[in-house]
């Protein structure tokens, strides 16, 4: 639709300038027609001519009509309101070209619009060569809408030409930059994941040293967040382990030097000594105890 819009109103533009130009031909015609049927080209005397020619000027509302004779000018009348010091005449080899029964074109801009001429030449028993220019002055307010429109429609056309590279650069640019965030993306996803699945590897090897006894274990990681609260919580976990398994060890190694000490008393004591637990059991009795009681073997 927009293209058609801009070719239809590139195309009334050029009817506007083509309509102007035939209107101009169509009253070169008639006069040339008057002119011959007339015969008002009379070598004694041209008022006749001329009268006609104003009269037409203004009949046909134009701007201009020119005659001559043989490429010279005859005369040439001129509407009032044309812009008269930007005037120029029509030029010299424009009116050499015009050949017997053809018409001759020429749009050319003077002051604040164009002046669009057409004429006709046709040939005067024993007179010569006839040429009758008739002209029309476009004022600005027309001419420059036209051109504008002129350039709107040539900058639309350049515009829709550049449509395809600018698209696809725009296609390539923001296919760029989807791969830039894929990349990106990915890259911090991949960032992220080993940093968690690193210091939990850390983690679930260090649980396995620590089930087979080794205390020993630290997991070295520097994370950050809730794992590395985590990991700093199980590191101090093990210290604490390791210091209770120490603590337990000593106690323990102090309990068997009592044990070893109490029996050793016992052994070489003469009184007799039976221990029992809370059920009644005997857990421990001396030689002594063991003779008076006739008992057989050893310490229990």
């Amino acid at each position: 639709p927009l293209n058609k819009i801009m070719d239809d109103t590139k195309s009334l533009a050029d009817s506007l300038l083509m309509e102007s130009e035939e209107t101009t031909l169509h009253y070169a015609r008639q006069l040339s027609k008057g002119i011959r049927k007339q015969k008002l080209l009379n070598p004694e005397s041209q008022l006749p001519l001329r009268e006609f020619a104003r009269d037409k000027l203004r009949e046909y509302k134009l701007d201009e009509i020119c005659v001559y004779l043989d490429y010279e000018e005859l005369f040439a009348y001129l509407n009032s309101n044309l812009p008269l010091h930007d005037y120029r005449d029509l030029a010299p080899d424009i009116v050499k070209q015009a050949k017997l029964d053809e018409t001759i074109t020429s749009i050319e801009s003077m002051g604040n619009g164009k002046m669009i001429r057409r004429g006709l030449s046709f040939d005067i028993p024993d007179m010569g060569r006839v040429l009758v220019v008739t002209g029309k002055f476009l004022p600005q307010n027309y001419t420059q809408r036209i051109n504008n429109i002129t350039s709107y429609v040539q900058r639309y056309r350049q515009l829709k030409t550049q449509k395809n590279p600018v698209k696809t650069f725009y296609i390539i640019t923001l296919s760029f930059i989807t791969l830039l965030i894929i990349f990106a993306a990915s890259w911090i996803g991949f960032h992220l994941a080993k940093a968690i699945t690193v210091p939990i590897e850390k983690l679930a090897q260090a649980t396995k040293d620590v089930s087979k006894g080794n205390l020993d274990v630290k997991v070295d990681d520097p994370a950050s967040g809730e794992l590395g609260i985590l990991i700093d919580s199980f590191n101090q976990m093990i210290s604490d382990l390791k210091e209770s398994h120490h603590n337990i060890a000593q106690k323990t190694s102090e309990l068997e030097a009592r044990k070893k000490y109490i029996e050793t008393i016992l052994s070489n004591i003469t009184t007799g000594v039976i221990t029992l637990d809370a059920q009644g059991i005997i857990t421990t009795i001396n030689p002594s105890a063991r003779e008076m009681l006739a008992l057989p073997g050893k310490n229990i």
